[in-house]
């Protein structure tokens, strides 16, 4: 057996497992320019490049722009950034970023959303941005998440306001668990569960403070039979309300309900029965 005295003496393929453990900044920190040898296992396209630029200063991001990014952007599959200082705006200005598969994305203005989501085809989408809170902005990008982002499997975003989703036919989408941490309403909400024929895993904030009498959900009563787990915040949702939108996922399995209520909670707990698994953290607030 041979004696591994030197890091040179590695084998490529431990050499490409290490690296898909590191992130590019740290990565080209501490291997590249080593010698020739790790320069090209670095730049080898076998490798699911993760980036954080999150941390990164503004001396380190002029690194990444004019080193890393121009020999390895199109093989990035994972990205976590902040445009908060403009760093994706710079960065697809001259780099591919067409193999990302997932991405965390915070303080992302339209344009620079609408771009990754032309160029890429993602599995995992996180959003946090204050930015974007046009309704017809927002319904444009919605139409891409569920009609054209065909791989997209988990998507969780904020946009700090309240979500108003289309009757569209969303159809295509192989969404599996979406994640709303901004508000709609109930009607809202069920016209998106109706539309995602795939989705196992909700977590949604339903408030439905200045709802006006709504009959869009009426053409989605079907419901959603492939739900399995359901976590809601809810406020200012009448016990009519909540037990019909609850019919609508009978094949739930988990379901833990979250917020305030004005009615008696014995009512919710009479449908503890029907669900393997059933957590309730709802406290009553004072109506006047």
């Amino acid at each position: 057996m041979k004696n591994i005295s030197l890091l040179t003496d590695l084998s490529n393929d431990l050499f490409l497992e290490i690296f898909d453990y590191i992130d590019v900044l740290q990565l080209f920190q501490a291997f590249f320019n080593l010698n020739q040898h790790l320069n090209l296992l670095i730049i080898n396209r076998r490798i699911c490049f993760q980036a954080n630029l999150i941390p990164v200063k503004f001396d380190e991001f002029s690194i990444y722009r004019n080193l890393i990014l121009p020999k390895i952007g199109c093989y990035i599959r994972y990205l976590i950034i902040s445009d908060e200082l403009n760093y994706l705006r710079i960065i697809l200005r001259s780099i591919s970023l067409t193999n990302l598969i997932s991405v965390r994305l915070y303080d992302i203005q339209l344009n620079e959303l609408r771009k990754i989501l032309e160029d890429c085809k993602l599995k995992y989408i996180f959003i946090d941005t204050k930015y974007i809170q046009n309704e017809k902005d927002l319904n444009k990008i919605f139409q891409i998440f569920f009609n054209q982002q065909s791989d997209l499997r988990s998507i969780q975003f904020n946009f700090h306001t309240k979500l108003y989703f289309l009757e569209d036919k969303y159809r295509l989408s192989q969404l599996r668990q979406v994640v709303i941490d901004c508000e709609c309403f109930s009607s809202d909400f069920i016209v998106l569960i109706c539309q995602l024929p795939r989705l196992r895993h909700i977590s949604a904030r339903i408030n439905d403070y200045y709802r006006e009498l709504m009959d869009k959900d009426v053409n989605h009563l079907i419901g959603n039979e492939s739900l399995r787990s359901v976590i809601l915040h809810i406020e200012n949702i009448e016990l009519n309300r909540l037990l019909f939108l609850l019919s609508l996922i009978s094949n739930v399995h988990l379901l833990e309900l979250n917020g305030k209520i004005d009615f008696d909670i014995n009512y919710l707990f009479e449908l503890e029965r029907n669900y393997k698994s059933f957590r309730c953290n709802l406290h009553h607030y004072l109506t006047h």
